[in-house]
């Protein structure tokens, strides 16, 4: 009986710190979800999961832009409440990752200068968005593109940054994922010293995002998990005292 005693115990104890440590763990993966927020920055397009895409083709030539695509999902729009235009970058013989329209920051009827940022409004919360940019000219004013994510109460997210590659085509892709969800975004044109561009209008294409509506609420699957696993690991104490102990169950 003595051999026995220490390793019913030693089996115990481990057993009891298998369950902590899991529990522990799945707790800390739902909490990444449900307490904490943190912006992830994404290489491709393709690390955004079923987006919805708005391409701005199919529209003239410096069409308004503001409102356009409300029914697609997003509103556009500037500090100073201007108008934003869809431009066929085509027709100027540059390149954009779809032919022909962008969406540009640019001056027009309404609005008296151009702006080196852009607000997007969703309709709905999102938990990722990315989109291509361009309008980069070698020169130090525009020298990096910045995506910054706020909270549906304003809350600063986090903010990701792509360096321009100098061609002036619309070929880069910038994006990010939130823990928290994202009510609004920012895209900002700026110089060599990290202060805001003064003379290049933001110029995307091929804006991609995710609502939160269509992702399954992490938390519900964390505490299923968390379930799941109690359960599982009872069990398997409840066989190791049986087989030791030679106790039957119905």
């Amino acid at each position: 009986m003595r051999n026995c005693e220490p390793r019913v115990n030693r089996k115990g104890n481990t057993v009891r710190k298998q369950l902590r440590v899991a529990v522990g763990c799945l707790w800390m993966f739902a909490g990444a979800f449900c307490g904490r927020s943190a912006v992830t920055p994404l290489d491709s397009a393709t690390q955004l999961r079923n987006p919805l895409t708005v391409n701005f083709d199919g529209y003239s030539d410096l069409s308004i832009a503001n409102r356009l695509f409300q029914n697609q999902g997003m509103v556009f729009a500037r500090d100073d409440g201007a108008q934003i235009f869809l431009l066929d970058w085509t027709a100027l013989n540059r390149t954009t990752s779809s032919p022909d329209n962008v969406l540009a920051t640019l001056l027009g009827f309404k609005a008296p200068i151009w702006a080196s940022h852009l607000n997007l409004l969703p309709t709905q919360p999102l938990i990722g968005v990315g989109a291509y940019f361009g309008n980069d000219q070698a020169d130090p004013d525009f020298t990096t593109m910045r995506m910054s994510a706020y909270g549906t109460d304003g809350t600063p997210l986090g903010s990701v940054q792509v360096r321009a590659n100098d061609n002036t085509s619309v070929d880069q892709f910038i994006g990010l994922t939130s823990d928290a969800p994202i009510g609004w975004v920012r895209f900002d044109n700026l110089n060599s010293a990290g202060d805001q561009s003064a003379n290049y209008a933001v110029v995307i294409d091929d804006l991609m995002f995710v609502p939160l509506a269509a992702v399954p609420e992490p938390s519900t699957f964390a505490l299923i998990a968390i379930g799941v696993l109690v359960i599982a690991l009872a069990r398997g104490r409840w066989r190791r005292w049986r087989a030791m102990f030679g106790g039957k169950s119905n």
